[in-house]
């Protein structure tokens, strides 16, 4: 397993989370969602958090606090946060349930990664990932967090500082760039030097685009969102 590290997070669990689209709906409110699709490649699955109806994941999609994406043995997705701040993308054979929340002027960005593989980029402001061992906040950086079929969490820095604490025994340390942590059974954190070659491959999604989003804030007023992100 492997990840790249730098970033400034708190990891207990493991946690990590993309904004608005105009694509399939779930239904909710539209002006209450917190990340938008930018890219998908089959298949991949959305789960609604309010009715929990199943249906195929499509771009410009608005996903809601509650949704959960399912990534095939090929499927991969981009998705970036209301607030333009965080993009993650999907690898395949991985699973995230949206938590976070929007309010009036941000948005909180938190994500549970069941297994699987992420890959964050914080442009600016908080994100947390949440697993089943540890969570990870930061700020201003750059990482990858896994998940494999044990629950055990790896989260490799590229950019920045991640804070990554083990959720069983509250044990916490900062992982800079350059280091891959894993949680242990024992409760602890384990800290090395990231090789190569475990750090995972993202050409797959190199392009770059830009979306715009219409929507009613609460006023009443119609607002147009404009979000550049790679995809």
């Amino acid at each position: 397993m492997k990840i790249k590290p730098n970033l400034s997070c708190l990891l207990a669990g493991a946690l990590l989370v993309w904004l608005p689209g105009a694509g399939a709906q779930t239904p909710q409110a539209a002006d209450n969602f917190v990340a938008v699709v930018v890219k998908v490649v089959p298949s991949v699955q959305l789960i609604h958090g309010v009715d929990q109806k199943s249906v195929p994941l499509q771009k410009d999609t608005r996903l809601y606090p509650g949704d959960q994406i399912i990534c095939g043995d090929k499927g991969y997705v981009s998705l970036i946060f209301a607030d333009n701040a965080v993009e993650q993308k999907l690898y395949p054979n991985t699973t995230i349930t949206l938590q976070g929340q929007r309010g009036k002027t941000d948005v909180t960005k938190r994500i549970f990664l069941s297994i699987g593989r992420v890959l964050t980029r914080v442009l600016h402001g908080d994100m947390e990932i949440i697993t089943p061992t540890s969570v990870a906040s930061v700020k201003g950086t750059k990482w990858w967090t896994q998940v494999d079929t044990s629950n055990q969490t790896q989260i490799i820095v590229l950019e920045g500082n991640v804070k990554m604490q083990n959720r069983a025994t509250g044990v916490e340390k900062i992982i800079s760039a350059g280091n891959t942590a894993i949680t242990t059974q024992a409760g602890g954190i384990q800290v090395t030097p990231s090789l190569d070659d475990e750090i995972p491959d993202e050409s797959q999604s190199q392009d770059q685009g830009s979306l715009e989003i219409e929507f009613q804030d609460d006023s009443g007023s119609t607002r147009m969102l404009h979000i550049d992100f790679d995809r």
